[in-house]
């Protein structure tokens, strides 16, 4: 079950783009082929059990070194293009 306050990695398709303002991490597949876009969100408000309403994370502030370091170190803090 989701909790406010929650961080969670979502990952962007090749045809997404991600915020101009976000936290945002590329992981590379295992045999090293592929490379995986995430942008983080925190759980603003639970609506109900399979619904919520998220926020884009445009600060380091706070983040937990545990969410940031998920997978890898390899985080940045993009702002605006």
């Amino acid at each position: 079950m989701k909790e406010v306050g929650q961080y969670e990695w979502r990952q962007l398709s090749i045809w997404d783009f991600a915020p101009k303002n976000c936290v945002e991490k590329f992981i590379k597949s295992k045999d090293g082929k592929h490379v995986f876009h995430f942008y983080l969100i925190k759980i603003k408000e639970i609506v109900s059990d399979n619904h919520w309403i998220t926020e884009v994370v445009e600060s380091l502030n706070d983040v937990p070194e545990d969410v940031l370091n998920w997978r890898n170190d390899n985080y940045r803090l993009r702002i605006g293009d």
